[in-house]
């Protein structure tokens, strides 16, 4: 993604209270970023490929399989 990497888009959008769901998707999966991500509060960290059922489950809001 030009200009954010995803992360830093989380903090940015955080900072300014937004309060949007945020699932990421990567095709580059690192354990300490999944985890620090959703400590701040992703609802979700997909890896890809993605199924569009897990897609789906996590826009859902139910646990991604």
């Amino acid at each position: 993604m030009p200009g954010l990497s995803g992360p830093e888009l989380q903090e940015r959008m955080s900072e300014l209270g937004a309060t949007l769901p945020i699932i990421f998707l990567t095709g580059h999966p690192d354990i300490p970023a999944t985890v620090r991500a959703i400590k701040a509060g992703a609802d979700d960290f997909l890896t890809k490929p993605v199924t569009s059922d897990d897609l789906l489950k996590a826009m859902r809001g139910d646990c991604a399989s």
